[in-house]
């Protein structure tokens, strides 16, 4: 009997051992695929229009279908959350299902519930009658339908369906919470692809131990109890990694109930939930493949990784085993009902791949764990599982035998060890292969890997070993990967940054680690608007905060921002500049709003002044009143987007005209529409102290040029002083963008990139300007370099434009540029937090540039 209960065990073992192995196989190749699928997606995503989407006239609306029963707890911002997406048409409808508890009454109260007759086309079979319909009062498009309870959560769905009126309906539970875009990303392969497209599902994750208010999401957080953060695991697992492989081999079965998206008009056709079945959406599902194969058209059921709807998962084991129960249940409901499909090539990758894994492997996975942990006890029973340890069944012969069980590591081994019955000396190596418990607690804090073989050649590299775990001196260390080295190549002496300066009093390195963000220009439009938006998305995928572009005497730069606010979806955008003296106060205003109202709320209003060579020789404006007028339209701005009636009375600018100038027909005014932002960011470039004082009183941000961190509380530091203390205290502190070019290495990269800042500043403090009038070299002076910024714009000048560049001094190469090794630019970067940058400007010059940016990103931060 024992014999024969060994030969089963061993041929189940082998079993088992087949069974786990195809499965994990399986598992990998999702996972590959998912993980190239997720990089082909990330790469798409800066270019997904989502907001092209919105604003889209012919997106097609949809229909949000809720099933509450007894649900008064999480009904209210779950309807918050579907009203709140941001979907250009959509209503959302509940099916009351029979609740014995208030979830009706916390409806009706929270959105004024009005009684409305109903009318409903019968398209679907649902059991529970219907009695009466309500809608918002307050215009919100909500309908609620209070209906008669059958047990059966498709009934409630299916009555929820034949009230909807849009093309799409979306079917999510009653305790779901939507992010704001999840829709209108789930809907984007239907508008993408829609003769092709009739299903789309969504990432669904727990929403245990987050922090939800007023219908949105606020803070993500791991649940506190074991069993949820187990299932945090195993949805990402199902979602992120299993339906995206199966997704993208064609073979998607199951789209979440708690989220999914479905043409109406098929749902219709197959005749909606069946109501009699458990697993009503991976039915649904199913009868959708079936019935479209069996017509032979061409269709695709499709999942999103992006949009994400947060739902409570079970805390207890009884509510964890009757979902999981009916989840089982429903599954094996589906597969019999569809038995038709299983291993029929007719069916394609659904018949003769999918339902044959979901058999195996999903429905028959328990049982075979089940089996099993029988056998296991069988074995037990029978005594033929070997409960012993590999060193357990023999007695060690003596201490150099190939398994000892020691409790010291080789290196602190006893110096005597017994023999017989005698004390003899210790080898003088320790045993080839020790069970240790020392090398498990080498562990970095302690913690124990449970006992196991290490293997050492000789005793003295047993002994290095120990050592260096224990940090002795004279042995080496092993450094954690990813942990940056202190010791290499001595930097040049040109590319030090010398001593660092003391943080300000209340602002400590770890105060402000958080502060700085990544800012870049994208330089001026070239007329190339395809290349233009891939810089820029580019960026925005690599982690940049902020782009700004300029506007000198080429392509108009408001309309290059509105382009590129409908081309990104994340990234903040800023003009730098426009020149005070080009447009009008109020064009300035109403063109800020508009770009600011095309990104979503992301724009940044650069103002500057310009110089007189531009705004004389290109506008024909004369370069007066530069304080006042940039302090002016700063004030006007504000009262546009305020939507104030627009009067003022300035220095240069007075609104309407007085009396005596125009028709006399001008009146006070006010913006038309409602702005995104009221307190849309204004930033002023400005570098002299005046301009610089008059930043510090009254903009969001400064914008200063050929910044220099070690000096510039020298420079600057009595005007920003001298405008701080007028500010007004809801400004909120002034921030500050700045930066320079950055290169790594110690070679061509790097003096490419020193020359490129020498021909950039060489440009400005030698002839950007008249001799007379020339801020960039008045501001070269005051750093301290008045002979260089007087020889640079002599040579400039009189044509020696090369002679010019060289004599940009390397003290400035070196304090205002991010170029030589990584270990200096990194050094460098806390130079700029310690002064309180913002946003540092930066403008890689390499190979890789976005590599470069990603890394200067987490430095940053």
């Amino acid at each position: 009997m024992r014999e024969t209960v060994l030969n089963a065990l061993v041929a189940f073992d082998w079993f088992v051992l087949g069974y786990f192995l195809a499965l994990n196989t399986l598992y990998a190749l999702l996972v590959g695929i998912a993980a190239a699928d997720f990089a082909r997606h990330l790469r798409r995503v800066p270019m997904a229009g989502h907001d092209d989407t919105f604003a889209n006239p012919l997106t097609p609306g949809v229909s949000i279908l809720i099933p509450a029963h007894n649900e008064e707890a999480a009904i209210v911002e779950s309807v918050r959350s579907m009203l709140g997406q941001r979907y250009p048409l959509l209503e959302v409808v509940v099916a009351e299902d029979g609740s014995t508890d208030a979830t009706f009454d916390v409806l009706d109260e929270a959105f004024d519930l009005v009684e409305v007759p109903t009318r409903l086309e019968g398209a679907v079979p649902y059991s529970g009658r219907v009695h009466a319909t309500y809608v918002a009062r307050g215009g919100e498009p909500l309908t609620v339908l209070r209906k008669a309870s059958v047990g059966r959560r498709a009934d409630a769905v299916n009555a929820a369906l034949d009230a909807a009126r849009h093309p799409l309906v979306c079917m999510v539970d009653a305790d779901a919470v939507l992010d704001e875009t999840a829709l209108l990303r789930v809907a984007k392969p239907f508008i993408d692809d829609p003769e092709h497209v009739v299903a789309a599902g969504g990432v669904i994750r727990a929403a245990n131990g987050c922090h939800i208010e007023r219908g949105q999401l606020t803070d993500a957080r791991m649940p506190r109890g074991w069993l949820a953060r187990i299932q945090v695991i195993e949805y990402l697992r199902a979602f992120l990694l299993g339906r995206t492989g199966w997704s993208r081999l064609g073979g998607l079965l199951i789209i979440s109930g708690a989220f999914g998206l479905f043409r109406r008009d098929l749902v219709l056709e197959v005749g909606g939930l069946d109501t009699t079945s458990l697993g009503e959406d991976a039915e649904l599902v199913a009868r959708m493949h079936r019935h479209l194969r069996e017509r032979r058209q061409p269709y695709r059921v499709v999942f999103v990784t992006e949009p994400v709807c947060w739902t409570e998962v079970p805390e207890t084991l009884g509510t964890l085993g009757r979902q999981r129960k009916r989840w089982s249940c429903g599954l094996a409901e589906t597969l019999w009902a569809h038995q038709r499909m299983l291993g029929n090539p007719r069916y394609g990758r659904i018949g003769t791949l999918v339902m044959p894994y979901f058999l195996v492997f999903e429905l028959l996975g328990p049982v075979v764990e089940l089996v099993g942990v029988a056998a296991v006890v069988l074995g037990l029973v029978f005594g033929v599982v070997d409960t012993t340890s590999p060193c357990s069944s023999r007695p060690p012969p003596s201490a150099t035998a190939p398994c000892s069980r020691s409790r010291r590591s080789p290196s602190r081994s006893s110096p005597t060890t017994a023999t017989g019955g005698g004390a003899t000396s210790a080898p003088p190596s320790p045993p080839p292969c020790s069970r240790t418990s020392a090398s498990a607690s080498s562990t970095p804090g302690g913690a124990s890997r449970g006992s196991g073989r290490r293997c050492a050649a000789t005793g003295a590299s047993g002994a290095s070993w120990s050592a260096a775990a224990s940090g002795q001196p004279g042995t080496r260390r092993a450094s954690w990967p990813g942990t940056p080295s202190r010791r290499g190549p001595p930097i040049p002496s040109r590319f030090r940054a010398g001593t660092l300066p003391s943080p300000r009093p209340g602002h400590s390195r770890a105060a402000r680690r958080d502060d700085m963000k990544l800012a870049t220009s994208i330089g001026f439009f070239d007329g190339d608007p395809a290349k233009y938006a891939r810089r820029v998305r580019d960026l925005e995928a690599a982690g940049v905060d902020l782009v700004w572009s300029g506007e000198i005497y080429g392509f108009d730069l408001a309309s290059s921002l509105a382009f590129l606010a409908g081309q990104t979806e994340r990234v903040e955008l800023m003009s730098g500049i426009f020149p005070v003296y080009s447009r009008t106060p109020a064009l300035i205003a109403q063109t800020a709003a508009t770009i600011d109202a095309l990104s979503g709320g992301r724009f940044n209003l650069g103002l500057g002044t310009s110089g007189p060579q531009v705004i004389e020789g290109w506008h024909g404006v004369p370069f007066d009143k530069p304080i006042a007028r940039t302090r002016e339209v700063v004030d006007i701005c504000r009262k546009v987007w305020a939507r104030e009636p627009l009067t003022y009375e300035g220095k240069a600018y007075t609104l309407p005209l007085p009396a005596g100038q125009g028709t006399g027909f001008g009146k006070p005014l006010k913006f038309m529409g409602t702005p995104v932002r009221q307190d849309l960011p204004i930033w002023i470039a400005a570098i002299g102290p005046k301009n610089v004082e008059l930043a510090a009183e009254v903009a969001n941000g400064w914008q200063p040029i050929f910044f220099v961190p070690d000096k510039f509380r020298d420079v600057w530091g009595g005007a920003l002083a001298a405008g701080q203390a007028k500010r007004d205290p809801a400004l909120g502190p002034l921030k500050i963008v700045a930066g320079g070019i950055v290169a790594f290495g110690k070679g061509a990269e790097v003096a490419q990139a020193r020359d490129a800042a020498r021909g950039n500043a060489g440009f400005y403090v030698g002839g950007m300007g008249a001799r007379e009038k020339n801020f960039y070299n008045d501001l070269f002076c005051r750093y301290g370099w008045e002979a260089e910024a007087k020889e640079i714009q002599d040579l400039f000048l009189s044509g020696k434009r090369a002679e010019a560049m060289a004599k940009v001094p390397d003290a400035y190469l070196d304090q205002a540029t991010l170029a030589g090794d990584e270990g200096w630019v990194r050094e460098r970067i806390s130079v700029y937090k310690e002064v309180g940058v913002s946003y540092l400007d930066v403008n890689p010059m390499g190979e890789d540039h976005l590599a470069i940016i990603e890394k200067v990103k987490a430095w940053a931060e």
